[in-house]
């Protein structure tokens, strides 16, 4: 994937770059976004500040890929690394939701969230919406509910917000979570799966899968709440000799809600 970057000098960086110009002293630099969909491809503008990345876009881009039939609406920004942050406009929400059978993906360096069309219909509000995926590190409390045995390979915060309020829920609407994550050697992935750990302890397994060709597990929720991707098999083991499944020997992920 490539980006045109451009800044006050007019450099530019392909694919995995960061954006041109200083913006570590509070500065910001313009970069082009590529868009895909079934309806047509293009770039829009987004200007790139400290993590985040804000979105412009204006009509004649959006009805380029936005339209029926567009089917997965994909907004790329994983190649700009220090990006963890995206505030979408309006127009795009709302012309996603009006579009018939289309889905919107945001792609950040941490992973990619998907929204359903359902889903899109609760942030179609007419205000800015963020979302945002970095890595984090555990809370005292996550630590202690994981396990002494737990081994943590990556923590990821998923949030969205829609203007000033965070969202967490989508009115029964499906999101589809991308997260990267490398196998070991020798790792069955077909043992991955992803549970989301309930107050009492109990937890509901949301399966998913591993994606080998984009290198993601994926998983679908209604909700952004707490999750754990586990090998089952070791924590069939533990669940065996545990009146709780409170320990785990693989962790990867949590999502705070």
């Amino acid at each position: 994937m490539l980006y045109s970057v451009s800044s006050s000098g007019g450099g530019s960086t392909g694919g995995g770059g960061t954006a041109g110009g200083d913006t570590s002293g509070g500065g910001s630099s313009a970069i082009a976004v590529p868009v895909t969909s079934g309806h047509g491809d293009t770039n829009i503008s987004a200007t790139v500040e400290g993590t985040t990345a804000t979105i412009a876009a204006d009509g004649e881009q959006i009805d380029k890929v936005i339209a029926d039939g567009a089917k997965s609406v994909e907004i790329d920004i994983s190649g700009l690394g220090d990006v963890d942050t995206v505030k979408l406009p309006t127009d795009i929400i709302s012309k996603a939701d009006e579009a018939k059978g289309t889905t919107l993906t945001i792609k950040l360096a941490d992973g990619a969230v998907e929204l359903s069309q359902k889903a899109l219909k609760t942030i179609a509000s007419g205000e800015e919406v963020t979302i945002s995926i970095r890595q984090t590190t555990l809370t005292d409390a996550q630590r202690q509910a994981v396990g002494s045995l737990a081994q943590v390979a990556a923590v990821v915060d998923v949030n969205l917000y829609v203007g000033e309020k965070q969202q967490s829920r989508f009115g029964g609407g499906a999101l589809t979570i991308s997260i990267p994550y490398t196998p070991k050697a020798g790792e069955d992935t077909s043992k991955l799966a992803v549970w989301f750990i309930r107050d009492d302890g109990t937890i509901e397994n949301k399966k998913g899968s591993y994606d080998a060709e984009s290198g993601c597990f994926v998983f679908k929720t209604t909700h952004l709440s707490r999750y754990v991707l586990v090998d089952t098999t070791k924590a069939h083991n533990a669940a065996n000799t545990s009146a709780k499944v409170g320990v785990w020997t693989q962790v990867v992920m949590f999502f705070r809600e």
